[in-house]
């Protein structure tokens, strides 16, 4: 639901949210997620007090983007976590998965030098990445029906390749899916 409060007066942006957040509310959704700027512009604060107080919620987690990386290009380690989604979109086995999230940790952590960032965004996708959540974002997401852990088969390995192949055309400079590289002899 958009409400376009980013600009407006404090109070106007609370109405606007804490008005949306009763709509969502009669749709009786088991979570609400409320999207804010990665730049962290506009009246977060009062959104999200709106929010809450249509809900009822005694409690909201705040994830932004990491604004110093740029928007908008894969800059400093986002690759690392477009790689890591791409491999999540496509699914596979329980040990790819973990391979996966292994990848991810060493690539944020060689990218910025900071092991604890890198064990923190390890510990969350292993917590949140279960191929077994109903989440937007759990291992396998690409497919239209739940996919248990599970070797691909040769037609669901040549339609994920196909698919990537596209949106790479239709992003220059998009990294090499990570199965893709790996099947690459090295020179």
């Amino acid at each position: 639901m958009f409400t376009n409060s980013r600009a407006l007066p404090a109070g106007d942006a609370r109405r606007a949210a804490a008005a949306a957040g009763r709509a969502i509310r009669r749709l009786g959704p088991a979570r609400v997620y409320k999207k804010i700027d990665s730049a962290l512009r506009g009246n977060i604060g009062p959104e999200l007090e709106g929010v809450m107080e249509a809900l009822d919620l005694p409690l909201s987690i705040i994830a932004p983007a990491f604004p110093d990386q740029g928007l908008g290009q894969l800059r400093g380690w986002r690759e690392c976590c477009v790689v890591h989604d791409m491999a999540y979109w496509r699914g596979g086995t329980w040990t790819e998965r973990r391979e996966a999230d292994l990848a991810l940790d060493a690539c944020v952590e060689r990218l910025t030098g900071s092991a604890a960032l890198a064990a923190g965004i390890y510990a969350g996708v292993r917590v949140g990445g279960s191929a077994l959540w109903p989440t937007s974002f759990r291992w396998g997401y690409g497919w239209l029906r739940d996919r248990p852990y599970a070797e691909l088969t040769p037609l669901e390995l040549r339609l994920a390749d196909e698919e990537v192949e596209r949106w790479r055309a239709a992003n220059p400079g998009a990294p090499e899916a990570p199965w893709k590289a790996a099947r690459t002899p090295a020179r």
